[in-house]
């Protein structure tokens, strides 16, 4: 009986044995993700825009010109998307004024050249002129709404202000609905005034109500978003004038 029981000991032995010799499973290695899949490629940044501030004024084109249809130029030129169809519907009073297609492709071969020849001068040039037209209305395409504060002792300065944070960021917008977007700039929102003298005979000017701005802005606009140009002042020639003598009090060249 004892000899029965060894060997029944010794078989289970011999199985516990056999069972601890196995080898352990090797550990299922996880694939590391691949880092270009976990990272977007980044998007390549915009080129810096550089202003030539040494472009002669004479070569500044004015969008106040031809009823302001120049804005229209320049948008069409500028903005991204639109289609032939879309830019004759505003460049061609033939085009607009028919709704038959066939009359309207024989418009489109006829008048379409001439266009696009002008909006790829338009698409080229980056510098635009503007006038001012101080706080009064003008039906000519102008900076409007822009008036002169009380003379500031501490700067020595008129300081101008607008309707919105920006003294210059009024907008402007043609007949053809088409939108100036004034974005702001290191150019100035008052006007320097050292001569104390000259000083007060602007300011009591003002104060009766008889100062007017007047004068013309000189801006870089490379792009259009829609209906709108945007652009920035690069410089400007500011008038401050009498409007009861139409005398120039104070001329500004910034």
């Amino acid at each position: 009986m004892n000899l029965k029981m060894t060997a029944a000991v010794c078989v289970v032995m011999g199985l516990l044995t056999g069972c601890n010799d196995k080898e352990a499973p090797a550990p299922v290695s996880t694939p590391k993700q691949n880092q270009s899949a976990q990272t977007p490629p980044a998007t390549p940044e915009k080129p810096a825009q550089v202003i030539d501030t040494s472009v002669p004024l004479n070569q500044y084109q004015d969008l106040a010109s031809n009823n302001g249809k120049p804005l229209t130029y320049l948008v069409l030129a500028k903005a991204p998307g639109a289609t032939t169809e879309d830019k004759m519907g505003y460049l061609s009073a033939d085009y607009l004024a028919t709704s038959d297609a066939f009359k309207r492709k024989d418009i489109e071969s006829a008048q379409w050249p001439a266009f696009e020849a002008s909006l790829k001068s338009y698409a080229a040039n980056d510098y635009y002129s503007l006038p001012i037209s101080g706080f009064g209305v003008s039906s000519v395409l102008s900076m409007q709404n822009v008036s002169v504060g009380p003379y500031d002792f501490n700067t020595h300065s008129f300081p101008l202000t607008s309707y919105g944070q920006y003294c210059w960021a009024n907008p402007v917008r043609n007949a053809q609905g088409m939108n100036l977007q004034v974005k702001p700039s290191a150019f100035p929102c008052s006007l320097q005034v050292n001569d104390s003298a000259q000083a007060r005979i602007i300011e009591e000017a003002r104060a009766k109500g008889s100062l007017d701005l007047r004068g013309t802005l000189y801006l870089y606009i490379p792009e259009a978003d829609g209906n709108t140009a945007v652009g920035q002042i690069v410089r400007g020639s500011i008038d401050l004038v009498d409007q009861q003598t139409n005398q120039v009090m104070a001329n500004f060249t910034m």
